[in-house]
């Protein structure tokens, strides 16, 4: 009975043994199959239907997902709230200007002046340390990295240096203009002009007319001279210039070779024909301004 019964019991033991081995190893199954291919089952189930779940294809997915995600949320920008005092709200726009790359104090911005704003290429200087200074001052205020300034100064000397462009053009039409209106009067006409100008002016609005160059805008040339003419004519100024023909004298050519049967201007077919018609046309201009002569 004993060794029956001792017998027995090994025999149970070793069967009760065996059968939890296999319910281990059919546990064990069984969590692989749910990890792999029933994960979505651990989820909770006010969970399963989110739209953000469906292109996750695996458990593993997922935890990607959540990784990524908790870096994204750590890197994030984390705006102040509305009603957040002052200098939490300055200590937030430090931070972030500084990350964008914005220098610690103005005078660190590294800015290259271009060479339309140092009067080079015949060009005066437009360039104000105190001006470069305030708009630094005013770019680091508004959290501006050294690209962002470089970007604005070099559009700004585009917009110069076009304007001067512009100006250089109009400026040539002008002259052009006024050349053409006055003719062989152009040089006595500028420096009747110079004389009025000169006449009414103090000292300190010359300097600064002279610094902004007015007696160079031809509109203004021809403005002076109008004002020379009415004090030439009450001799406040002279009205003859050397070296320039005046009235009187061109007067006098004219009715010389008008006088003179032999004079090329008489003969249609002489070969200096051509040349004398200009030169009376341009005598008659200075006598009678920009009437021009019949040459018939």
């Amino acid at each position: 009975m004993s060794d029956g019964q001792t017998g027995n019991q090994g025999s149970g033991q070793q069967t009760g043994q065996t059968g939890s081995g296999d319910q281990q190893q059919q546990s064990a199954t069984q969590k692989i199959v749910m990890d792999a291919d029933n994960w979505r089952e651990f989820i909770p189930e006010e969970h399963r239907a989110e739209k953000s779940l469906e292109s996750l294809k695996s458990f593993p997915d997922m935890v990607k997902g959540y990784v990524h995600g908790q870096k994204l949320v750590g890197s994030s920008v984390r705006l102040p709230k509305p009603d957040a005092p002052e200098e939490e709200r300055k200590a937030f726009l430090d931070d972030l200007y500084g990350k964008l790359g914005r220098p610690t104090k103005p005078e660190e911005y590294k800015v290259q002046v271009p060479e339309v704003f140092q009067g080079k290429n015949g060009q005066p200087s437009v360039f104000s340390e105190d001006i470069h200074n305030s708009f630094k001052g005013l770019a680091h205020q508004i959290g501006l990295n050294d690209g962002q300034v470089q970007a604005l100064v070099n559009w700004q000397a585009d917009q110069f240096t076009q304007s001067l462009k512009t100006a250089d053009t109009e400026y040539i039409t002008a002259v052009g203009d006024l050349k053409a209106r006055w003719g062989p009067n152009y040089a006595k006409n500028q420096e009747i002009a110079n004389r009025a100008f000169k006449t009414i002016a103090t000292p300190k609005q010359a300097a600064i007319a002279d610094a902004l160059g007015i007696l160079n805008q031809p509109e203004m040339v021809e403005m002076f001279y109008n004002v020379g003419n009415i004090l030439a004519e009450h001799n406040v100024i002279p009205g003859a210039v050397e070296g320039v023909t005046t009235k009187g004298e061109a007067q006098a050519k004219i009715d010389a070779i008008l006088a003179d049967p032999k004079h090329a201007y008489r003969n249609p077919r002489d070969p200096g024909h051509a040349g004398a018609q200009k030169q009376v046309s341009d005598l008659f201009r200075i006598v009678h301004g920009d009437r021009q002569y019949p040459t018939g």
